[in-house]
């Protein structure tokens, strides 16, 4: 009896990852270990904080990705089988490159003493928050059309 209760909660979560799968959303698994499967693919965070994607045989897919939502997005589309979303892959080193310069400016302002450069660096700062915040967003919005497929 128990036998014929498994196969068929079997079968039917095997139905619903095919359903979902059909849907454009490929159903993560948790390795225990912090890293994530995306099918065949594997989502790792490094020492330093960044992510890569490695494939089956172990190659690395993509590296060096800033945000986890870029991750599981680009990891996903491995999954179904389509290319690597450059355009996803360039929001996300935007994000980055916005975050750093942000960070450098706050720096440069905490420590210097002439005004001038300080209000420059504040323009900066500025302008580097808002691309880091409209890279994020982009790629945020990217990941909750790909939540809500559930």
């Amino acid at each position: 009896m128990l036998d014929i209760v498994y196969k068929q909660v079997a079968d039917l979560a095997k139905g619903i990852k095919t359903d979902l799968r059909r849907k454009g959303f490929v159903v993560p698994r948790d390795n225990g270990d912090g890293t994530i499967n995306v099918d065949r693919y594997k989502i790792i965070r490094d020492r330093s904080g960044f992510y890569k994607i490695k494939n089956a045989v172990g190659d690395i897919v993509v590296d060096s990705i800033n945000l986890p939502q870029t991750a599981a997005l680009l990891a996903n589309n491995l999954a179904l089988g389509r290319w690597n979303d450059f355009d996803l892959v360039r929001q996300d080193r935007q994000y980055g490159y916005s975050l750093f310069e942000e960070q450098l400016a706050k720096r440069i302002i905490s420590n210097h003493k002439d005004w001038d450069k300080v209000d420059v660096m504040y323009s900066k700062m500025e302008e580097a928050r808002q691309k880091k915040t409209s890279a994020r967003n982009s790629i945020l919005h990217s990941f909750e059309k790909l939540r809500n497929l559930r």
